[in-house]
């Protein structure tokens, strides 16, 4: 019977020091952007011909930024 208790005893002491997962949710930094500075990008992008490359460019730029934002906006409400 000995070796039961033992056994039991190894196996509960290991469920009590089991390891915590902590994890930190790591976001890349989004760049801040003036208004006028945004004003003045709203009319290049205007000036743009409609088969322009940029402007896809533009809308991958924007994806990006959106899953940023949403990173950190994951990241910040994690702490609470």
């Amino acid at each position: 019977m000995k070796p039961i208790f033992l056994l039991a005893a190894v196996f509960l002491a290991a469920c009590s020091a089991s390891p915590r997962v902590v994890y930190r949710i790591e976001c890349p930094p989004l760049r801040d952007y003036t208004p006028q500075s945004q004003e003045k990008l709203s009319s290049e992008i205007k000036a743009l011909k409609p088969d322009s490359e940029i402007g896809r460019y533009l809308l991958d730029y924007k994806s990006l930024r959106d899953m940023i934002m949403a990173c950190q906006n994951t990241r910040d409400t994690s702490h609470r």
